[in-house]
């Protein structure tokens, strides 16, 4: 008798972080400091967001937090120690898992925007990943870490963007020439890929620089294939507009005009695709710390603005141009 195989019900990607996340619990309880393993790991804040469109107008929130399963500043175990952190003045391997997301908040009605179907939360981007780095603890060298990460990438929604039925494809033109992004917030958009990266320090102090590149692997063509606008029935993918990301940051605490600012913090994010400079997507990150040194409270007010593709997942190869002002939680 033939015994057929048994498969799995989650997709290899999927299947294969959990894994590596059952293997690596051990390290976290017995090697890790019993404090400091929950870091923020990209941006945090919350903004108004207004696009070009009329229909984009929304309170929007991005989060992203770490958990160290082992990292070589917490005073590791005798063998660990002698194996991934050879020496506290050369550095060591930090393992890692980090969560990202991004969500719409679709709080009120002005004007013309429309009203989601799913008001008033609309999810925007889900990445967890697993990072394996190692840091360069010695300050006199340029690259101060490099590592690789195994990442999925999706937008949590459920319909097929693929749409491969003539009469959803008709709809979805018209919808496009319409600006109504609406119909696209439900389109399913999912992707993994390999990233490998290295950072260091910026001009200052306290600046920061990295650069990325990412290559795509178990890729569904039907995630991320195109059936409107000009690219439609192009085989365009994900690598198309997203490929190689330059990252800066920069912070100046010296106090500036003493009784109102006593921060500025810049960030510049440079994203490269297959296609080239011509659709590539720039953000340009503000933080303005302002307060009252005499009353102990301060805002660090927050100026995000984009330009390019890559904006949403659903979306992703249109360019937008967006403006948003709100608040950074990590500043």
């Amino acid at each position: 008798m033939k015994i057929k195989p048994i498969k799995s019900p989650l997709p290899p990607m999927l299947l294969f972080n959990i894994i590596l996340l059952i293997l690596f619990m051990p390290f976290s309880h017995v090697y890790a400091a019993e404090n400091g393993r929950f870091h923020s790991y990209k941006d945090n804040e919350v903004l108004i967001v207004q696009q070009t469109s009329g229909d984009e107008k929304a309170l929007a929130g991005n989060f992203s937090f770490r958990y160290d399963f082992f990292n070589c500043s917490n005073k590791p175990g005798k063998f660990l120690k002698q194996t991934l952190c050879p020496a506290q003045d050369v550095g060591g391997m930090n393992i890692f898992v980090s969560y990202t997301t991004a969500f719409d908040f679709y709080m009120y009605e002005t004007g013309n925007d429309t009203v989601r179907a799913s008001k008033p939360i609309i999810n925007r981007l889900n990445n967890p990943a697993i990072h394996f780095v190692w840091e360069n603890t010695d300050l006199s060298q340029a690259i101060g870490w490099w590592g690789i990460s195994l990442e999925h990438r999706s937008n949590g929604q459920v319909i097929s963007a693929d749409l491969k039925n003539a009469a959803g494809q008709y709809l979805t033109q018209i919808e496009y020439n319409q600006s109504k992004h609406e119909y696209f917030d439900a389109l399913s958009r999912s992707g993994n890929y390999i990233t490998l990266a290295l950072g260091g320090k910026g001009f200052t102090e306290q600046g920061k620089f990295s650069v990325s590149y990412k290559i795509y692997v178990l890729q569904q063509d039907e995630e991320a294939s195109i059936t409107w606008g000009p690219l439609a029935g192009t085989p365009t993918k994900f690598s198309d507009f997203d490929r190689i990301t330059l990252s800066f940051t920069e912070r100046f605490d010296e106090p500036i005009f003493r009784s109102v600012l006593d921060s500025i913090g810049m960030g510049l994010d440079v994203t490269v695709g297959d296609k080239g400079l011509s659709d590539a997507s720039v953000d340009l990150k503000i933080t303005v710390l302002s307060g009252s040194k005499s009353d102990s409270w301060s805002i660090p007010w927050y100026l995000k603005i984009h330009n390019g593709p890559m904006e949403r997942l659903s979306d992703y190869s249109t360019p937008y141009y967006s403006l948003g002002l709100g608040i950074d939680f990590d500043y």
